[in-house]
């Protein structure tokens, strides 16, 4: 994602080179139209950053899986240890963070729910830290 929004990005940040691609039928931001729509402009970059959330929560959370369940320990297998799920906690945080200060999509409902859906993901990672 990132090489390609970077290769376009002033295209994404001109407005009226944005019209003219509306215009033109979308000829050099076509294929990354499910990636920026949904954004200000200004917030081109946002989607690689939802996709940075998501790899680094994955990580965390499955840091320890494989070595856990191929040794014996008093720790339940399959799950990642505590310090990992606490940076999950903190990715969840700071990505809640940046939508209220941002406000990156161009639809008030969408920043409205995409932060319910942060606040949502926060709270039940700490649940699963406080279950650990």
């Amino acid at each position: 994602y990132l090489s390609s929004v970077w290769r376009v990005r002033a295209v994404l940040l001109d407005k009226w080179a944005m019209e003219e691609e509306v215009t033109e039928g979308h000829p050099v931001t076509g294929h990354l139209l499910f990636l920026h729509e949904p954004l200000r402009p200004e917030y081109y970059w946002f989607e690689v950053a939802n996709a940075a959330k998501a790899a680094l929560m994955a990580c965390f959370l499955g840091a320890d899986y494989a070595a856990s369940v191929a040794r014996p320990s008093s720790q339940d297998p399959g799950r990642a240890p505590l310090g990992w799920q606490m940076a999950a906690v903190l990715v969840s945080v700071v990505h809640s963070h940046l939508l209220v200060d941002l406000k990156p999509y161009r639809e008030v409902w969408y920043n409205k729910f995409a932060l319910l859906l942060g606040y949502v993901t926060t709270w039940l990672l700490l649940v699963s830290v406080r279950l650990h």
